[in-house]
């Protein structure tokens, strides 16, 4: 972690890495780097070792491509590495930044409901109406990944709280919150 981040900037770097808000799909098929390869992927990006980083898609398209013709199947995460090692030219400085913000990389999926109403809630409302209403949201939902992701999501708010930030960035950045998904589109 970067020690001059503020804490809206740590708070981002905690939701995003917290795999019980967004993960990589059933058994993490989505991840493409995982989290013991990403301090290497991130020196040759940092040190525009770009043939390091192409010979490492390479590596991983074709091991994807092995379990395609295993299963007969078709391969969002080898579509997606195409397609970065593709525009690796295009978007390096892109790529460092969000993978200096990522513990690993891949095609992420938000497990939250739409948070457009939970964010207005916290953006208006007291941090102990934002708290009821959290519970109450939680004990009502009936999808239990949504449910775990609706209360790591009230423990980050009120560490977010504590740290002082606004309740004017905490209510956009919940609101937003299902965006970050799109951070790793190529």
């Amino acid at each position: 972690m970067i020690s001059n981040e503020s804490p809206m900037e740590r708070l981002l770097r905690k939701v995003i890495n917290d795999r019980n808000v967004f993960d990589y799909g059933k058994g993490n098929s989505g991840c493409l780097i995982a989290r013991s390869e990403m301090p290497q992927f991130r020196t040759w990006l940092e040190t525009e070792d770009l043939e390091s980083v192409r010979r490492f898609l390479e590596r991983k398209i074709g091991k994807l491509q092995e379990e395609i013709l295993k299963t007969d199947g078709k391969s969002d995460l080898r579509d997606f590495a195409q397609r970065l090692k593709n525009g690796l030219d295009s978007y390096r400085h892109y790529l460092v930044r969000i993978c200096n913000l990522l513990d690993d990389f891949g095609i992420l999926r938000c497990k939250l409901p739409n948070m457009e109403d939970y964010g207005r809630v916290v953006e208006r409302e007291s941090r102990a109406v934002v708290e009821q209403f959290f519970s109450y949201k939680i004990d009502k939902e009936a999808n239990k990944w949504r449910r775990e992701a609706l209360k790591r999501l009230r423990e980050y708010l009120a560490w977010g709280y504590d740290q002082g930030i606004s309740s004017e960035h905490l209510g956009f950045f919940v609101r937003k919150i299902e965006s970050l998904e799109r951070l790793t589109e190529v």
